[in-house]
């Protein structure tokens, strides 16, 4: 269990439905061909078999009663990458850009 610093209860508060306080990612993979290529799904175990390592992915927030202090970070065990990976097929005629 860890709490919320001042500073982290402070974006969460700021955080509306249209301006989101958070950081998020993307990759884009090319997959190759053949059986031997990049899945998602190859991608999605790979994450999962580390995320041991990673105890910041493995928690959820939990509000303090009466919001009497700062939220707490604690471990979820049922955590996977489930709610953290996602995949969107790329339009087939995109091209490689060059500078």
């Amino acid at each position: 269990m860890q709490r919320l610093t001042g500073l982290d209860d402070g974006f969460l508060w700021m955080e509306t439905p249209t301006s989101y306080m958070h950081v998020a990612s993307l990759i884009v993979v090319d997959g190759g061909s053949g059986t031997d290529g990049l899945t998602f799904e190859r991608v999605r175990q790979l994450y999962e078999s580390r995320l041991d390592y990673a105890p910041p992915f493995r928690r959820r927030l939990v509000e303090v009663p009466f919001g009497i202090h700062h939220p707490l970070w604690i471990e979820d065990p049922t955590s996977t990458s489930t709610g953290t990976c996602a995949t969107s097929p790329c339009r087939s005629t995109a091209t490689r850009c060059t500078t």
